[in-house]
């Protein structure tokens, strides 16, 4: 496997600051982190306020993900806690387990953001639960189709349709399956970075894929946002 080229050049301008990992054992140091699942609202408040100065200084959204879940645990009633650790598992991983969160809040009070049902059928359907999926993103297309909801224009009754197209079709494909498997390429191509973005020839011989990986990348520093490296594009052949 080869460096082909370097996709996305580091900006010169960016000053960087202290990684998540450093701010994280810091905190450590100096407050009490419990990770049991008794409700203690005080220090949920303080990890909430933590993970906001780590926004703040655009850190890694895995660290911020893991101290808001920390916080939404820590207190299941404190609402803007929970809505956060559910949509930093939409934005990264684990996406069916933002159904946690969202529910705790719709179950406690379902209007405090218009689009919430929106985000839970998001979270159901990532879960493969596309009957329930179906159902919420049906409450929220009723509120946009009436102009009950401040998200209108930014969640169009186009995109809330092609979701439950996508459950439904889900379903249909769950009903009949096919007999396929999906295998690891191995470590030559898959890594513990994010790959993503294959194209394969079409004499399946040469596969192109982006990866953020530190192996052979030409960019030697990393994106502050999340403190992984640069994208750049690889290419393996096959033998």
């Amino acid at each position: 496997m080869r460096l082909i080229f370097s996709l996305i050049a580091p900006n010169h301008h960016t000053r960087f600051r202290l990684i998540p990992a450093i701010v994280f054992f810091i905190f450590l140091g100096s407050t009490r982190l419990t990770f049991a699942q008794d409700q203690d609202p005080a220090q949920a408040l303080e990890l909430l306020n933590m993970a906001k100065e780590m926004r703040k200084a655009s850190l890694a959204p895995n660290d911020i993900r893991e101290i808001m879940v920390q916080a939404a645990n820590l207190d299941t009633t404190n609402l803007e806690a929970n809505f956060d650790a559910a949509w930093y598992h939409l934005s990264t991983i684990d996406r069916d387990r933002a159904e946690i969160y969202l529910m705790r809040i719709y179950r406690q009070r379902p209007t405090y953001r218009s689009d919430l049902e929106y985000y839970i059928g998001h979270s159901l359907q990532y879960g493969l639960k596309l009957d329930r999926a179906i159902e919420y993103y049906y409450l929220f297309r009723n509120k946009v189709a009436q102009g009950r909801t401040a998200y209108r224009g930014r969640i169009t009754l186009a995109e809330i349709d092609k979701r439950i197209q996508e459950c439904k079709n889900g379903l249909e494909f769950m009903a009949f399956p096919k007999d396929f498997k999906i295998e690891n390429l191995g470590p030559e191509i898959n890594s513990e970075f994010d790959d993503y973005g294959p194209s394969v020839s079409l004499e399946e011989d040469l596969v192109i894929f982006t990866s953020r990986r530190s192996d052979g990348n030409l960019n030697d520093k990393v994106y502050e946002k999340d403190n992984k490296p640069y994208e750049d594009i690889y290419f393996s052949k096959k033998n």
